[in-house]
């Protein structure tokens, strides 16, 4: 089995895996987004092979922020976070491999806050609070399956932190 289609279906189990992580969400994950209103919108594109065009995840910020204000949530800058002790961020991971003519992509969404240790209040830690993720499989030049399935997660987000904060 050659490297590429290996990677390839590592890739496709890795997913699966975050697929099934993301089904199981609980009460606390829900409950973690109590009071979030603000977030850092971090957007990142990982591909396993080199020399392939990286999926353009900056080209779909503008989507992502609209979904967001939609859904009663600010994005703020890196500038903003100084008077925003503790705002949580919205980390979105694009990650994706060429294989024949499609592309296997992987997302992640999660939301990292500031927590503190209950044995010890002086330890404060980032973790991920909430997570969703997808998996699928798109035409290698066509960028917007992926385009769609990052909006459906930032969607979900948007309802589980509404299920909590109705305003």
């Amino acid at each position: 089995m050659n490297n590429r289609i290996r990677t390839g279906l590592i890739s496709i189990a890795a997913g699966l895996a975050l697929a099934t992580v993301a089904r199981a969400q609980s009460d606390a994950e829900a409950k973690s987004l109590t009071g979030v209103s603000e977030v850092l919108l971090v957007l990142r594109a990982v591909d396993a092979s080199a020399g392939e065009p990286a999926v353009p995840v900056e080209s779909f910020r503008d989507d992502i922020v609209a979904l967001l204000d939609q859904g009663g949530v600010t994005v703020l800058s890196e500038e903003d976070l100084v008077g925003h002790p503790g705002a949580a961020s919205l980390v979105l991971t694009v990650r994706s491999e060429p294989v024949v003519k499609n592309r296997i992509y992987s997302i992640e969404l999660r939301v990292k806050q500031l927590a503190t240790l209950v044995r010890d209040p002086e330890i404060q830690a980032p973790v991920t609070t909430w997570f969703g993720g997808d998996l699928g499989l798109s035409p290698a030049s066509d960028f917007g399956e992926i385009r769609e399935a990052m909006k459906a997660l930032v969607v979900r987000f948007v309802t589980a932190r509404h299920q909590v904060n109705p305003d």
